[in-house]
């Protein structure tokens, strides 16, 4: 057989063999990190989830509990965020129709909260789908409203 023509058979064999086989495997072993990472992405959303559901529900006890028994205090009436309050107008009757007719939209394990913007240190209202927790997006809270309290009450 001539070189030349060796070399061209080789060169044919090695580049079918290197395509099915070694760049075959790269594919399947890419393939299967894939699937991996979906695994790992659909726990990362159960752990999300789940510790959401913890600590959102954790300041929700913290708040109904009384001072006597280690619950949050009402800060001094001249303190800038009840001053803040004061200017929003009857805090409590506006919150609970606030929250009230919020909290009805919110659909499964949704929370709203009512705290601190952690840059503009000014009052915000967050509504939050999935237990997502507040301190994610700046919000320092203070009330919680959680929509399967407000389903089962009303």
């Amino acid at each position: 057989m001539d070189t030349e023509i060796q070399n061209q058979q080789l060169s044919v064999t090695l580049l079918e063999f290197h395509h099915s086989k070694h760049h075959l495997a790269y594919i399947k072993n890419l393939n299967a990190a894939q699937k991996q990472l979906e695994v790992i992405a659909k726990v990362q959303d159960i752990i999300k989830f789940n510790l959401g559901g913890h600590l959102n529900h954790s300041l929700f006890w913290e708040n109904l509990t009384p001072i006597k028994n280690g619950g949050g205090q009402l800060p001094d009436a001249n303190n800038a965020l009840v001053q803040q309050s004061i200017k929003i107008g009857e805090m409590l009757i506006i919150l609970k129709t606030f929250f009230n007719t919020r909290t009805a939209a919110i659909p499964g394990s949704g929370c709203e909260f009512l705290g601190v913007d952690q840059q503009s240190k000014k009052l915000r209202y967050l509504k939050l789908p999935n237990l997502e927790i507040p301190q994610n997006y700046g919000l320092t809270p203070i009330l919680i409203m959680d929509s399967e309290i407000y389903m089962i009450s009303n």
